[in-house]
């Protein structure tokens, strides 16, 4: 009969504490910490359903975990529960008895007696470290009831007698106030909270601590077991349970969030060891020689994230259809290309495709298809032949790419990550009020996939970006002989919202930071908002030598401007706002006002880019308020950042 692993760390314990008690060397439950909930019993079963499903949530040393049921993790099914059961019963009726000061739960007592009643109220679940070349995956025995969890940490490789310190306890329930610390009966009385949390870990005698030194001392180079510490579990799970169990109390009856929990449709320990492999083999290499201005540390391994959930979901589809040939694929406005690198450096024939030529592209050699062009929907010969159709923040592509993968083949599937809000021929103007402009565009593209035909799937990127909910097209609703008869369905919906031609993206993209408007319009504007400062003045500050002016709101400083600057302004990103803080000498921007900096008080300069070179910095920039301000700038020309025209050079 084969056993899992963990079974044996479990009888290892088990004897151990036997032995304990029976050498009458004390061992007891050691309270950690209380604290006062609003939730109700059934809010904390959902917490803790959130830590033992979710735990990346809460410690971000792990990365996800998997639950079991303890019986059929055996060959013999009724053989190896019974077993299982025995030693389960043994372990749990040897540890000390818990049976704090309370008046409804019963703690340990009913970890006893639910051994008997249904497999269901003990399970194990596998912790995955985040970073595997750090940590060991470790297994951890779960003893559940009504009101408390007892979590017993399990290390598969060997097993080490310190682990006992670390079982640990949460109890849900009406305490008596004895049985609490003072300051959490003061948090009672001014919260009006009858119910506490509670959690407790086992405890031995110091002579049993000091003889296991020696035998964990050798342990020093080896990975540590990914398990909880009691300190932990005090200072950071206890806390949040709580904050869990109110928060669960105060949405009761509101509407929760629709999005999948992250990484829901892959095997998230798969996921974590090939992430981890790919960042190591790849990432570190591509983020030195990295040429884009954008940030290697962001865009590099959000690229690896998606790539190793690609990798995985393919992987599944594989072995899903009993197929072994690696499934190919286009990424529809690729941008930097590095997605398309990763998944071809792994075996995936593809392509990819985007409007302009990056610098990085060179790099990556030969073996790499990258190609410079324009994608229009109607291109259906561009991606003839992929497997799969990719939208990596594909922008105006991104509500296109479910039409053009049903117009190129039944069997063609997509994945699509939507970020700028596209409709299919300009802007994504919402619907609904009701909830949020990213929740509605993800609405929108749903559905496009859904009238494609598609079985549209949702899941959470593990990535650092604010817009994470990808869609993945695989299956179809229709047979593939109503292909043709879907064709035209999609046709006569993509036309019905037709109210101008599709427009790509242009090749060069303009800046729109407010640096390339002409220089004239820029002094008007900075000459307009200034004088207008200096004619306000404020209050108590009659008898200051030097006039800082007074405090306006940017609202009101767009109406100072004539209808043809504000139109020089309508298409740059931020608008006035942007362009006066280009004017950082001269403007200081806060909560929504403007005022002029007050260089009379300022203690150093707005902070600058260093220089690549040890050269000293020179001032080379003429100082403003020398040349514009009536009273002339309020510091001397030594001391002063900027340059005064009767500086000596």
């Amino acid at each position: 009969m084969y056993l899992p692993p963990f079974y044996l760390n479990l009888f290892q314990m088990k004897c151990f504490v036997l032995d304990v008690c029976v050498s009458g060397v004390g061992m007891y439950w050691n309270k950690l910490s209380s604290l006062p909930t609003a939730g109700e019993a059934a809010h904390f079963q959902n917490a803790l359903r959130v830590w033992i499903d979710r735990p990346n949530v809460c410690n971000k040393m792990i990365s996800c975990s998997k639950t079991e049921d303890i019986a059929m993790t055996t060959i013999d099914v009724e053989a190896g529960k019974g077993l299982m059961t025995s030693d389960l019963k043994e372990f749990v009726q040897s540890l000390p008895q818990l049976t704090p000061r309370c008046s409804k739960c019963g703690a340990l007592t009913s970890c006893v007696n639910f051994v008997h009643s249904s497999e269901k109220s003990y399970f194990v679940r596998k912790l995955v470290p985040r970073r595997p070349d750090c940590y060991l995956s470790n297994y951890e025995l779960v003893l559940s009831s009504r009101n408390s969890f007892l979590f017993v940490p399990l290390q598969t490789e060997t097993f080490y007698p310190d682990l006992v310190y670390d079982i640990y306890v949460v109890i849900y329930g009406d305490c008596d106030v004895d049985h609490v610390k003072d300051n959490s009966n003061d948090e009672r009385k001014q919260s009006g909270n009858s119910n506490f949390l509670s959690a407790y870990s086992l405890v031995l005698d110091k002579q049993i601590v000091d003889s296991n030194k020696t035998d964990n001392a050798s342990q020093g180079a080896m990975k540590r077991a990914c398990y909880v510490t009691s300190q932990w579990v005090s200072q950071k799970l206890l806390p949040t349970l709580s904050k869990w169990c109110d928060e669960e109390s105060a949405k009761l009856g509101e509407n929760k969030s629709t999005f999948p929990p992250s990484l829901s449709l892959i095997d998230k320990e798969k996921y974590t060891l090939l992430y981890n492999s790919l960042k190591f083999k790849y990432g570190r290499e591509i983020s030195k020689i990295w040429p884009e201005v954008t940030d290697p540390q962001k865009y590099v391994y959000e690229d690896v994230a998606i790539a190793a959930y690609l990798l995985v979901l393919w992987e599944q589809e594989r072995e899903g259809s009993g197929k072994e040939e690696k499934q190919s694929f286009i990424d529809l406005g690729c941008g930097n290309g590095l997605l398309v690198h990763l998944l071809t450096s792994e075996g995936h024939p593809g392509k990819g495709v985007d409007i302009r030529r990056r610098k990085i592209w060179s790099i990556y050699g030969s073996e790499t298809d990258l190609e410079e062009a324009t994608v229009t929907p109607d291109n259906i010969t561009l991606v003839s032949g992929y497997d799969w159709l990719l939208g990596n923040h594909s922008d105006e592509l991104t509500p296109w790419i479910p039409v053009m993968a049903m117009r190129s083949n039944y069997d063609t599937r997509y994945w699509v990550l939507p970020c700028c809000f596209f409709d299919f021929y300009g802007k994504y103007e919402r619907t609904q009020s009701t909830v949020g402009q990213y929740e509605d565009y993800l609405m929108f593209v749903a559905s496009v996939g859904k009238k494609c035909g598609f079985d549209i799937r949702e899941d959470v990127m593990r990535i650092p970006s604010t817009k994470r909910v990808c869609m993945v097209g695989m299956g179809r609703s229709y047979r593939e002989r109503e292909h043709s008869a879907w064709m035209d369905r999609v046709n006569e919906f993509t036309t019905g919202r037709r109210d101008d031609e599709f427009a790509a993206r242009p090749r060069e993209e303009r800046v729109r930071n407010c640096t390339k408007i002409d220089r004239g319009i820029q002094h008007t504007v900075v000459m307009t908002i200034s004088n207008h400062l200096l004619k306000t003045s404020r209050a108590g500050e009659a008898c200051r030598t030097w006039n800082r002016g007074g405090e306006l709101k940017l609202s009101d400083a767009v109406e100072l401007l004539s209808d043809s600057l504000r139109s020089n302004l309508k298409n740059e990103c931020g608008g006035l706002q942007t362009l006066l803080r280009n004017y950082n000498q001269v403007f200081e921007i806060s909560a929504g006002s403007v005022q002029l900096r007050d260089w009379s008080v300022e203690e150093r300069a707005p902070r600058k880019r260093k220089r690549l070179n040890s050269m000293k910095c020179l001032r080379t920039k003429p100082c403003w308020f020398e040349a514009n301000h009536p009273d002339g700038c309020p510091r001397s020309a030594q001391s002063c950042t900027f340059l005064h025209h009767n500086e000596t050079k």
